[in-house]
């Protein structure tokens, strides 16, 4: 008879402790260890996913087109493999705190990133979204949530490709203020949603503000003169309430962030 005290194991890993809906991964996710074989004794995250028929060949062409991403900044997926009706998808693990997670300490201390470290993260975040977009895939659920940020400084971006897995259920109200106006749950995911979110991201932590309701941005260009006239122009043009009015892409906002002074190093993103 097993007891409470008894491991739970799915496949190779050892589930170590369950992780809170509210932050990024929706249910059934878990840190787990290896417990055996390649990358054992390593910590992974692992996501349980219930499979319809239906589903379960979207899922499994969204984690076959996601391997032929190699973008640092995107969160690498392991492996994955089925367990009675669910699929288990197996990402690394990144030692760190979510991005939205650093927003909240750094409003409780009244600070704010420095302006080189935004630049780092814009360029890592727009270039993983580009790369991604050249290959097809979209994310569609962009949010702080949904973007780690090491110990070391290094962005990394999970759920891209993988519009099927992560979605909106259980995520926090302030996770999904970053959604573009347009995005009603329905639609399939597109790089004009994605250069929204990820510009509403960049403007949060430019301006220490939630998103507005009503997805009308203040312009960054007429009440922050100390940006670089480009980065202000740029995120004010992917703010655009109207998607088809967006005429900035991920790959163009990527670009012009690592031109700015000491967009390459995470140095001031360091703990």
């Amino acid at each position: 008879m097993s007891s409470e005290r008894d491991p739970v194991i799915i496949g190779d890993y050892q589930i170590l402790r369950a992780l809170d809906p509210a932050g990024g991964l929706g249910r059934r996710a878990a840190i787990a260890v290896k417990r055996r074989g390649e990358r054992s004794g390593k910590l992974h995250v692992v996501k349980r996913v219930k499979q319809g028929q239906r589903r379960a060949k979207d899922i499994r062409r969204e984690l076959a087109a996601v391997a032929r991403l190699t973008h640092t900044a995107a969160a690498p997926v392991v492996e994955w493999f089925d367990v009675g009706d669910e699929l288990v998808v197996v990402f690394e693990h990144l030692d760190g705190l979510s991005l939205e997670q650093v927003q909240g300490y750094l409003a409780q201390e009244g600070e704010r990133l420095s302006d080189p470290a935004i630049f780092y993260i814009g360029a890592q975040l727009m270039g993983a979204l580009a790369d991604a977009h050249r290959l097809g895939l979209y994310h569609g659920h962009l949010g702080p949530d949904l973007i780690q940020l090491s110990w070391e400084g290094q962005p990394r971006l999970l759920g891209l490709g993988l519009p099927s897995i992560f979605d909106r259920i259980g995520r926090s109200d302030y996770a999904h203020s970053f959604r573009p106006p347009e995005h009603g749950g329905r639609e399939e995911p597109g790089a004009a949603q994605d250069v929204f979110s990820a510009a509403a991201i960049l403007w949060s932590l430019i301006t220490q503000r939630r998103p507005p309701p009503d997805g009308r941005f203040k312009k960054l260009s007429a009440q922050h003169a100390r940006l670089p006239a480009e980065v202000a122009d740029g995120l004010d043009r992917a703010l655009t309430p109207m998607a088809h009015a967006r005429k900035i892409t991920c790959s163009e906002l990527g670009q012009m962030f690592a031109r700015q002074p000491n967009a390459d190093d995470p140095v001031e993103l360091r703990w």
